[in-house]
């Protein structure tokens, strides 16, 4: 594990949880939420949505005093708020928002970046499913185990 001083943990969407991977990793590292007003604007969020985003966020904020939850362009606020820590790493959870590796590109220049992987949630080997239900119907029984 790299020096807690020396990293910054990205939470994002798809990792918002007390659970992911890149925080755990880096227990003692400032992690930080983002939320990118333009970006929720443009793809349309619906206020349920922006909801369990915020409360996501306050739950991890309730047991990680190191966590921050902050507003802004998500790319310049990483920058910024890795100036400040005298962070020299990101690490994130791998995810599978186009943002999340556009972003990460960007920082790369000036950052070292260390993708952590979540926990597989169900093993599906199998052709691309057009529908969720096609999906579903294929790995229902691996999801609904409750020996994990």
């Amino acid at each position: 594990m790299t020096e807690a001083s020396q990293v910054l943990v990205w939470i994002h969407a798809d990792s918002l949880s007390v659970a992911d991977p890149a925080m755990i990793a880096n227990g003692n590292a400032p992690a930080v939420f983002i939320f990118d007003d333009a970006l929720l604007s443009k793809h349309g969020f619906s206020h349920q949505r922006l909801v369990f985003l915020y409360e996501s966020a306050v739950e991890i904020a309730a047991q990680n005093p190191l966590f921050e939850i902050h507003h802004g362009h998500v790319c310049e606020t990483l920058r910024s708020l890795a100036l400040t820590f005298g962070a020299t790493e990101i690490h994130t959870t791998s995810g599978i928002a186009p943002l999340q590796a556009k972003t990460l590109s960007l920082l790369e220049k000036d950052f070292s970046i260390r993708l952590h992987e979540p926990e597989k949630f169900v093993t599906y080997k199998g052709p691309t499913p057009k529908r969720f239900m096609n999906f579903w119907y294929k790995i229902e029984k691996d999801a609904m185990r409750f020996d994990r």
